[in-house]
């Protein structure tokens, strides 16, 4: 259970400023991480350009977004999931979010290989260790599960999903999803109810990611 001070919540209409804080909060926890160090070609000043865009592209057209905020309502944690039927960046209208982003990278090739990371191999990733067809279309995503370092193994991030979990049964959803490239989350995502479906160490043009991907089947 989080601590008396922390709210857990859906924002029911999230803004500019939450996808800020949650941009935020991913930032300063991810700087280093592989994949998004493979995205941004290693330029770490692009990082918050493309997590606003990926952030934003669910709070306000294809997902919900649960925060956890402290006493002074500062946002400490958060998560953003898509409902089956919906995946990030489905539709060229959904991708301009990330045009920023696009025209800051230095080359056609970066252009190229980030499109093609998260429109075709990343999903066709999920799907392979998974053996779930569509993956991330036909389960209930978890696209981002974040909480400030100060406030790890306080309950937080299960309070947040006991949220999507609530959804998940209220909609008669049976599978929820996830992926992680971080291995000290595994056994997080363990604990939570998350079977470990596979892993593959993935081939970038800078470096090696691992990546693990989690599938929960509801009752």
């Amino acid at each position: 259970m989080p601590p008396s001070n922390i709210t857990i919540k859906k924002i029911d209409s999230p803004t500019e400023v939450d996808v800020a804080d949650a941009t935020a909060i991913f930032c300063k926890l991810m700087l280093d991480d592989p994949f998004f160090v493979a995205l941004t070609g290693g330029q770490s000043h692009l990082l918050p350009v493309l997590v606003r865009g990926l952030i934003g592209d669910i709070a306000f057209k294809a997902g919900d977004m649960y925060g956890a905020l402290d006493e002074h309502g500062v946002m400490v944690g958060f998560q953003a999931w898509t409902p089956p039927g919906n995946s990030q960046l489905a539709t060229a209208e959904d991708k301009i979010r990330l045009r920023d982003f696009f025209l800051a990278l230095p080359s056609d090739e970066s252009r190229a290989y980030v499109s093609q990371t998260i429109g075709v191999e990343f999903p066709k990733l999920q799907d392979v260790l998974s053996g779930i067809p569509q993956c991330e279309l036909t389960t209930h995503w978890c696209n981002f599960n974040f909480v400030k370092e100060e406030y790890h193994k306080q309950g937080i991030s299960k309070a947040l999903m006991d949220l999507a979990v609530q959804k998940s049964r209220e909609n008669g959803w049976t599978k929820m999803g996830l992926a992680t490239t971080n291995a000290r989350n595994v056994p997080i995502y363990e604990r939570l109810g998350f079977v470990n479906e596979g892993y593959k160490l993935m081939k970038t043009p800078i470096n090696r990611c691992p990546v693990w991907i989690f599938i929960r089947t509801l009752d």
